[in-house]
């Protein structure tokens, strides 16, 4: 894993303190703590800022993505999560509302059709 996702990871489970279902729906003040954390652990110069931004948007939100499956599918340690946030993230993953969009997006992955 290189540097700037091994940095994510440790970000999101240093300071992970808001309900969220998926990165993009996260509030702006999650956004902004999360963003703000990790790139005070490198130095790159103001110019490159609004690149740097947009490339860690986009890896955060797949790494925020992966994390939540280890723990969903794999049984990965969930403790970087506090209960009173976790516990309504697995109620929502057991729901019948998740697991029709879980068997959507298999059956849809699967398709040959597009």
């Amino acid at each position: 894993m290189k540097k700037g996702t091994e940095q994510i990871t440790t970000v999101f489970k240093s300071c992970y303190k808001w309900y969220v279902l998926h990165f993009h729906l996260a509030p702006e003040e999650a956004i902004n703590t999360w963003w703000d954390d990790w790139k005070n652990a490198f130095r790159f110069r103001k110019f490159e800022s609004k690149k740097m931004c947009d490339a860690w948007l986009a890896r955060a939100a797949k790494r925020l993505r992966e994390l939540f499956h280890g723990i969903r599918e794999k049984g990965y340690p969930s403790d970087w999560i506090p209960d009173d946030i976790l516990k309504p993230l697995k109620e929502y993953w057991a729901s019948e509302k998740y697991q029709g969009l879980k068997r959507t997006n298999k059956a849809n992955r699967a398709s040959s059709a597009g």
